[in-house]
């Protein structure tokens, strides 16, 4: 599985220069990486909002905001009280030194570099960093209990769950079908936690893993593994249509 790398920075050519940087790191690894980047945070944001990532890179100070700020400090504070992003592994390459201190003892960054940065030190770190390994959506569980029995089921291995007749039906890809009582569409959702799953209308969440196309201006998905078709609510066209541009 590709890993994921998300660089912010609001100068294009030091984001090529990262991504060099990150692209050679890999191979010495023998991993392979998709990288993401923002010319901002806010763009960062909407990207993490729908794609879990491996290794974040990232400057303190972006275009247009005063030098005495710090606002990407500030962002990697937030993200550190999400306990999905308190493993992330997080690299700052700034030109402000004075943070350095804090970034490692209070953020638990894994790196803090100059923008004129030394190459062999930043590879060293970036190494760790993509061999680092956080709970991705193919390791996590959801676990359902039927009657007396309780299954525990891998959420890549569910295609698409169902809610109807007071009763959660959960699609998997081996064919199987499980009827699962006592349980609502928003609860599956709590419990699965994670990017790959989506609401595609009212009483359905399909993983996005499984969707070979969308038709009629996405108002429809065609599954994998001929498991026929979705639709897809009005409301919910455009939040399937942005979730399936950042699938990786």
């Amino acid at each position: 599985m590709k890993k994921r790398v998300l660089i912010v920075d609001s100068c294009e050519k030091q984001m090529k220069h990262i991504s060099y940087e990150v692209y050679e790191a890999a191979q010495e690894v023998s991993e392979s990486v998709n990288i993401y980047t923002a010319n901002s945070l806010e763009e960062a944001e909407h990207i993490l909002n729908h794609i879990d990532m491996d290794l974040l890179i990232l400057d303190t100070i972006f275009a247009g905001s005063p030098v005495e700020e710090k606002p990407g400090i500030c962002w990697v504070e937030q993200l550190r009280t999400m306990e999905k992003y308190i493993p992330l592994p997080v690299i700052f390459i700034t030109s402000q030194d004075e943070y350095w201190e804090y970034a490692y003892t209070e953020l638990n960054c894994l790196g803090y570099f100059s923008r004129t940065f030394d190459q062999k030190k930043l590879r060293t770190v970036l190494k760790k960093g993509l061999h680092h390994r956080t709970q991705s959506d193919e390791e996590k569980y959801v676990y359902l209990k039927q009657k007396s029995m309780v299954y525990p089921v891998r959420i890549k291995d569910i295609v698409y769950v169902e809610a109807g007749n007071r009763l959660v039906y959960f699609y998997l890809n081996d064919g199987t079908e499980l009827q699962i009582p006592r349980k609502t569409l928003g609860e599956v959702l709590e419990q699965t936690k994670c990017r790959s799953m989506i609401q595609c209308n009212k009483s359905t969440l399909v993983n996005m893993q499984y969707i070979e196309a969308t038709e009629h201006a996405c108002s429809e998905i065609i599954l994998g593994l001929d498991m026929g078709s979705l639709q897809v609510g009005r409301k919910f066209r455009q939040p399937v249509e942005t979730a399936l541009e950042y699938r990786s």
